[in-house]
C-alpha cells in the first residue's frame, strides 16, 4: 500500500530540484493540506458516484488538492536521447509535475463529465461509457481527465484516461491507482502527452518496463546526463504468423501501406465490406452510397456520378454524422471505415468488430507473404460461377467443385466458406 504523504513528499521535491537543471525551467509548487472527513463525504457528493477508497485516502493523507508543475526547454545536447524517449514530438520541451483537482474544479469536472455521457451517448457509447462511470482526479488540461473508473470494482479501480473528442478513446491506461502513480514517479510526473509514449500496445497500459531504452533516456535527462548510446529498438518485425493471427485491422492496414501493398481499389471494397457488416444499421442513402462504392471501385460508374453521389452524402452527413459518416468513409477510400466503426461500439461488440475486419482484410488481400497466382488457362465454367458469386449469388459450393475437378486444391479450399466480399482475393485471381 503506498504511503500517499511520501509520495506527495517526493513529487514536491523532484520539481523544485528541477530548478538546477540546464536550460529554461518554469516551476510552480502549491501544496493543500489533506482533507478533513468531511469534507470528503462532501466532494462524494459532488461527484455522484462512489468515491473509491484509494481516492479517498489520498485526500485523508496525501493532499486536498495540489499544483506541483514544471516546464522545462531541453537544452540542445540533450536532444538526440529526447528523440530516443519522444520521437515524434517535433518541440524540444517537456512539461509535467503532479496536478489533482480542487474541490471547485472537481465540482467543474463532474458537470463536464455528465455532459459527455449525453453527448457521446449514441455516436461513441465507449467514451460515454467511461465518462458515466469515472470519477476524475488530475486534469490533463485540453479537456481530458485522468480518472478512477468504478463501474466494476468501487473498492479498486482502475485508472482511466476521459477523452473529451470521443472517437472510442478512452481507455484503461493503469490497472489501480497505486499503480498509476509509481509508473508516473518513475516517469518523472510526465504530462499525459508524453506518458502515452509508454504505452504497451499489446494490453493498451502504460508501462515503462517494455521501453528499457526510452525510460533510461528519460531519467537520464531528469539527471541531466547526456546518453549519445542510446538508440531506440528497432520496432519488431511484422511477420506471416502476425499476418494470420491479429485481431488488429490497423496494424494490417499499415503494414500494407508500408510495404506498398495498399492496393486502392481493394481498400475501398475493404470499407465497402465493412459496412455490409451493419448493413441494418444504415439509412437508405448510406446503402445506395456503399453500393455507389463498390461499383466505383469496379469502374462501372463515371466519375460525374460518384461525384454527385458524394456530394448528395455530404449534405447529409452534417446532419447526422453517425448515420452517414461511416458511408463516406467507405465512398472516399475505405481506409477510416473501421475507425469510424469502432467509435461508435462497445465492448464487447467493438473487439468482436476489430476481429472481423482483420478477418475482411485478410480475405481481399490474400496472404501477402505466400501469394499464389492461377496457373494455367481457366476453365469458363469456373470464370462463370466466379462471376456470379461476385455478383452476390450463393454459387460458393459449386466453385468450389469446380475448382477441385479442375485440380485447383488450394483455391477451392478457399472457397469453403460461403460469403466473399467484392475484392475478395481468390475472385479476383479467377474473374
Amino acid at each position: 500500500m503506498l504511503d500517499y504523504a511520501k509520495w506527495m513528499e517526493r513529487a514536491v521535491a523532484f520539481v523544485q530540484g528541477m530548478a538546477s537543471l540546464p536550460g529554461e525551467v518554469k516551476i510552480e509548487t502549491h501544496v493543500a493540506p489533506p482533507l478533513t472527513k468531511l469534507e470528503v463525504e462532501k466532494l462524494a457528493k459532488w461527484c455522484k458516484l462512489p468515491i473509491p477508497e484509494p481516492l479517498r485516502r489520498f485526500w485523508l493523507e496525501g493532499s486536498g488538492h495540489c499544483h506541483c508543475t514544471y516546464s522545462w526547454s531541453i537544452p540542445n545536447e540533450f536532444h538526440q536521447q529526447f528523440s530516443v524517449a519522444f520521437p515524434e514530438v517535433k518541440y524540444d520541451w517537456l512539461r509535467g509535475g503532479a496536478q489533482f483537482l480542487s474541490a471547485p474544479a472537481l465540482l467543474d469536472a463532474t458537470e463536464w463529465r455528465l455532459g459527455w455521457v449525453e453527448g457521446f451517448r449514441d455516436e461513441s457509447p465507449k467514451d460515454a461509457r467511461f465518462w458515466a462511470h469515472s470519477v476524475p482526479f488530475h486534469p490533463v488540461g485540453n479537456g481530458d481527465y485522468v480518472a478512477l473508473y468504478v463501474r466494476d470494482n468501487v473498492d479498486d479501480p482502475p485508472v482511466a484516461y476521459l477523452n473529451h473528442e470521443g472517437c472510442g478513446c478512452s481507455e484503461i491506461i493503469a490497472n489501480s491507482f497505486d499503480e498509476f502513480l509509481q509508473i508516473w514517479e518513475a516517469l518523472a510526473y510526465l504530462d499525459m502527452d508524453f506518458l502515452y509514449f509508454f504505452r504497451n500496445s499489446q494490453n493498451e497500459r502504460f508501462e515503462p518496463s517494455a521501453f528499457p531504452v526510452e525510460s533510461d533516456a528519460v531519467q537520464a535527462l531528469f539527471r541531466a546526463e547526456v546518453r549519445t548510446d542510446l538508440v531506440k529498438p528497432a520496432r519488431a518485425a511484422f511477420t506471416e504468423a502476425d499476418w494470420v493471427s491479429t485481431n488488429d485491422p490497423d496494424k494490417v492496414l499499415n503494414w500494407l501501406k508500408e510495404n506498398e501493398k495498399l492496393d486502392e481499389r481493394k481498400l475501398r471494397l475493404f470499407g465497402c465490406a465493412c459496412c455490409r457488416r451493419i448493413w441494418d444499421r444504415l439509412g437508405e442513402l448510406s446503402r445506395e452510397t456503399v453500393a455507389l462504392a463498390e461499383e466505383h471501385a469496379d469502374g462501372a460508374v463515371s466519375q460525374a456520378d460518384f461525384e454527385f453521389g458524394r456530394s448528395e452524402l455530404i449534405q447529409w452527413e452534417g446532419r447526422d454524422s453517425t448515420k452517414y459518416g461511416i458511408a463516406l468513409s467507405a465512398l472516399d477510400g475505405g481506409w477510416y471505415t473501421s475507425w469510424e466503426i469502432g467509435c461508435r461500439l462497445d465492448e464487447p461488440e467493438l473487439s468482436q468488430a476489430k476481429a472481423a475486419h482483420a478477418d475482411l482484410l485478410r480475405h481481399i488481400f490474400g496472404n501477402p507473404f505466400r501469394p499464389l497466382e492461377m496457373p494455367g488457362v481457366r476453365q469458363t465454367e469456373i470464370v462463370r460461377r466466379a462471376r456470379a458469386l461476385y455478383d452476390g449469388h450463393c454459387t460458393a459450393a459449386e466453385l468450389r467443385e469446380a475448382l477441385a475437378v479442375a485440380g485447383f486444391a488450394e483455391l477451392a479450399e478457399h472457397f469453403q466458406r460461403p460469403d466473399h466480399p467484392k475484392g475478395c482475393w481468390a475472385l479476383d485471381l479467377l474473374i
